[in-house]
């Protein structure tokens, strides 16, 4: 049986986002991974490549708020692949994030010749997921000029410069690396999902093209305004509260902004 959700900000007659990279089939099957408390929750399109435009600051900017993030990536090609996440989306040095995290993949290929919608349904509704082991926090990468999800425990835990981060992405292996115009990618194994590389001709690390990419988080309100509102009231408290810890505990004279990165 379907899990019962809605979709905003987006719809089938929405032609600036389409072609949509996460169908109905494939929210269905993601949904059965995500945590409890998410199950049930309607699915909210945060960023869409060809609405919003190939920016990754654009989308830092629009998903800023949200913990809890699903990002689908479409080659050109018809693989389809992505990840979940529980951290924000945030510029920062090294690897961050926590559990549960993980990425999945199609099993099939999106161009696959379908006999019937039900067909290409069902087509669209088998993944393969893999979950972030509890023993390795390299989950999620964010710099001025890449997103990376996963890595390798081997590997640097903190990048000096945006180059080392770079071609960490060849040395230790990410699940997948955006640069910063999020039109090209590298996939590889890594140890944080024990992941295959998630598109090509199972290499043990390839380069992609991104024809599609969208960003969606959960929420349990049931319109836009809705949601913004309980989401943005939570990221405002959280901050608030980031905020007095740090100026009880640094040293008189800091300024907690100036290490606050919001984009």
């Amino acid at each position: 049986i379907p899990n019962s959700f809605q979709i905003l900000g987006t719809s089938v007659d929405d032609k600036s986002a389409q072609p949509h990279d996460l169908s109905p089939p494939l929210m269905d099957a993601l949904m059965n991974f995500l945590p409890e408390k998410l199950v049930g929750q309607n699915f909210w399109m945060r960023f869409s490549l060809v609405r919003d435009g190939a920016s990754l600051d654009t989308l830092k900017q629009y998903v800023r708020a949200a913990h809890y993030t699903i990002i689908a990536i479409e080659t050109p090609k018809g693989e389809v692949f992505g990840s979940f996440t529980s951290s924000r989306w945030r510029t920062q040095f090294g690897y961050y994030g926590g559990l549960p995290a993980f990425v999945w993949k199609m099993r099939h290929n999106r161009r696959t010749n379908s006999a019937s919608l039900f067909d290409q349904a069902q087509l669209e509704s088998e993944i393969d997921v893999f979950m972030a082991t509890d023993k390795d926090n390299c989950i999620q990468v964010c710099r001025h000029d890449m997103l990376a999800i996963g890595g390798d425990e081997s590997g640097p835990s903190e990048f000096d410069t945006d180059q080392d981060a770079l071609q960490a992405a060849d040395e230790y292996g990410f699940a997948f690396c955006l640069e910063d115009d999020l039109l090209r990618g590298t996939t590889s194994h890594c140890s944080s999902f024990h992941n295959p590389s998630l598109c090509g001709a199972g290499h043990k690390s390839s380069t992609f093209d991104v024809a599609g990419l969208e960003v969606w988080s959960l929420t349990p309100a049931f319109n836009v305004d809705e949601a913004e509102k309980l989401e943005m009231s939570k990221f405002f408290v959280e901050e608030s509260t980031l905020l007095s810890l740090s100026t009880l505990s640094s040293p008189a004279g800091s300024t907690y902004g100036r290490d606050m990165d919001l984009s």
